[in-house]
């Protein structure tokens, strides 16, 4: 850029006629004009935006100056699927010399093709290197996709990948993250989300705020939390009276041959709940036909369970496994 110097500028600026004084305005001059022109339109290209030859796009300097003030370059992309050679759009502008001046270097081009293996990125002809997760760990296929951004580390030589975007008609449909928090915007839908397992950060996630709307095909979400899941199970060896495993059952004790009183920890909402019972006499055989175990006497806080043996009579089972439903 430079101020003007054409016929009739003050100071460098441009100045109007004044007839009282008889003084002229400013030449309007083509040098000046073409040179500020060219300013604005290498800005917009430099952003990856394409020039918009209808005047009615006012927003490509705004978004031109978002993109490039957060320091990244917009390529093109001549490459193939696996094996993506890039070059700056403004390659007179934005152009380091080498790889070693390069680290941190941020990049964002549209693909040719989507990956489906490993992949390599090759900067405006410095030799391929490998494109990576940020772990430094190699792609394995469907990471790259439409716009990809990429970030260069000098130190292992390689590209970094840190997301990627697939867009449609009616908004943003996917959104490939490899570091921090990805945040989608406007009306965008997601039909579905597939989570890797270990995926989940539990301190990222906030109590009470995962449901399941969708245990059973009850209308009512509410319910189907209440009413479709354990809410207290235990497995006791009524011979040793000891518990193997329990979840919100603090104690089994025994009261008598075959009795025994289960307390619950906290407590149901009422006594109208399900007790689903199983027995065997032995740990090591399926025991008789004639084993069983019954659930009475419910309260909020314990319920009481009954064993019978092979014998049909009151007797402590080796095995006693037991599962609360209800509200």
């Amino acid at each position: 850029m430079f101020r003007t110097s054409a016929l009739h500028s003050v100071g460098g600026q441009y100045i109007n006629v004044d007839i009282a004084t008889s003084t002229p305005g400013t030449v309007l001059d083509a040098v000046d004009r073409n040179i500020t022109q060219e300013e604005l339109c290498n800005a917009v290209l430099s952003s990856g935006q394409a020039l918009d030859s209808t005047g009615a796009d006012d927003e490509q300097i705004a978004r031109a100056l978002a993109i490039v003030g957060a320091g990244a370059s917009a390529c093109v992309d001549t490459g193939a699927k696996n094996a993506h050679e890039i070059a700056p759009v403004l390659p007179d502008i934005v152009a380091p010399a080498s790889y070693a001046q390069m680290d941190g270097f941020l990049v964002f081009f549209a693909v040719v093709a989507d990956n489906d293996d490993a992949a390599t990125c090759d900067y405006n002809g410095l030799g391929a290197k490998p494109i990576t997760d940020r772990a430094g760990d190699a792609l394995a296929g469907g990471e790259l996709s439409a716009t990809v951004f990429l970030v260069y580390n000098a130190d292992d030589e390689r590209w970094e990948l840190l997301f990627s975007t697939t867009s449609a008609a009616d908004g943003v449909q996917s959104i490939t993250g490899q570091s921090g928090v990805v945040t989608i915007g406007g009306t965008a839908s997601i039909p579905h989300i597939s989570i890797a397992n270990g995926g989940i950060n539990a301190d990222r996630l906030a109590s009470a705020s995962v449901t399941l709307p969708k245990l059973s095909n009850s209308a009512t979400a509410s319910l189907n939390v209440a009413k479709r899941t354990i809410k207290a199970w235990v497995s006791y060896n009524g011979d040793t009276q000891t518990i193997n495993e329990a979840f919100n059952v603090s104690s089994v004790v025994r009261t008598g041959n075959g009795e025994f009183t289960v307390n619950l920890s906290p407590p149901m909402a009422d006594n109208k709940y399900l007790v689903l019972t199983s027995g065997c006499q032995h740990l090591d055989d399926a025991g008789g036909a004639s084993d069983a175990v019954n659930a009475h006497s419910k309260t909020t806080s314990s319920f009481k369970v009954t064993c019978w043996n092979a014998g049909s009579s009151k007797g402590d089972l080796a095995i006693i496994d037991l599962a609360v439903l209800g509200n």
